[in-house]
């Protein structure tokens, strides 16, 4: 079947994205406009809902990959004149459904891969020397401080937020003197407020990488918790050689990483157990857990090298007709 597709009110999707244009083309999807389509993409229900009304003959559907945009965890629901609207996001299991899809590539563009290098790492003790490791910087955060009314996320009556927590890991690190923060909104504790902006020539997941590089743990926690949402931030982290500090409870990340290898903030009965923890961890143990980080990152490379289209756009689509039996 031939799809003609228009995007309403529809951002952060395959869809919406001029670069994916061609790639759709070839798949059998095509951009339309408001008279030449028979599906229409939208962002989140409340917006679908408007599009049942004013394209009642069309197929209607959410799609997005931020999970802020739409938290709808039904795989449909009504729209006027009862019309179905097929939702595709994060709490559906369409968009993500494993944990690499961020892996060295922006969503699906190959031509960004936000830092995250497909070539292997070499372990730790042939990439850098332990030295005196007590005197190397502890832990950085790297993420813009929210308001406490953005600390939710409702899914099915649970809140699956990681804000509150990520930052609470932040505050007590920095107050405990172990943590420092770079981020905009954290009122003059950051020693960098813009972040870690960048440049045309120095794009910011590179300064990122910079400035993980010098230290022993990154707070690499998402802002949600939800199974194979796994974004840039752990692989990011790993390539710095900066030992990551996840969110490991309600989430996949162990299908993929294995257990003592990535610092497991979830396993922790408070943040300063947590800091006592890194502060006080030998150079025999950071390397141990890194190097079971890198072999996980490796393996990923290897992955990668044998089928890269493994979870790519040719894959999603095909998902999605089968889904939307198109």
């Amino acid at each position: 079947m031939k799809i003609r597709y228009y995007n309403f009110r529809s951002n952060y999707s395959p869809f919406a994205n001029p670069v994916l244009r061609v790639m759709l083309e070839g798949m059998g999807l095509t951009r339309g406009n408001i008279f030449s389509k028979n599906l229409v993409v939208t962002v989140n229900s409340r917006n679908a809902r408007i599009a049942s009304l004013i394209f009642p003959f069309s197929k209607i559907i959410v799609w997005t990959h931020e999970p802020r945009y739409d938290s709808t965890a039904e795989l449909q629901v009504r729209g006027f004149w009862g019309k179905k609207i097929d939702i595709l996001n994060v709490f559906t299991g369409d968009v993500y459904w494993n944990n690499k899809h961020f892996f060295g590539r922006y969503h699906y563009d190959e031509s960004i891969n936000l830092g995250i290098t497909t070539q292997r790492l070499e372990k730790v003790e042939d990439h850098v020397s332990g030295g005196d490791f007590s005197s190397w910087k502890v832990a950085v955060a790297l993420f813009g401080k929210k308001e406490e009314s953005k600390f939710t996320c409702p899914v099915n009556g649970i809140n699956v937020d990681a804000n509150k927590i990520r930052q609470e890991i932040a505050k007590i690190g920095h107050e405990l003197g172990v943590c420092d923060i770079l981020g905009s909104n954290w009122g003059g504790v950051a020693i960098e407020e813009s972040g870690y902006s960048g440049s045309d020539e120095n794009p910011w997941w590179e300064r990122k990488h910079e400035v993980m590089s010098s230290y022993r743990f990154n707070i690499a926690l998402e802002n949600t918790i939800w199974p194979y949402y796994v974004t840039e931030k752990i692989w990011q982290s790993i390539r710095a050689y900066s030992l990551p500090v996840y969110w490991g409870k309600s989430s996949s990340i162990y299908e993929t990483f294995p257990r003592d290898s990535f610092i497991d903030a979830s396993e922790y009965s408070s943040v300063h157990d947590l800091f006592g923890v890194l502060s006080n961890m030998s150079y025999r143990e950071w390397c141990e857990r890194l190097n079971r980080c890198i072999e996980t990152y490796n393996k990923q490379v290897e992955i990668k090298e044998k089928s890269p289209e493994y979870a790519g756009l040719k894959e999603t689509i095909e998902r999605l007709r089968k889904r939307l039996a198109l």
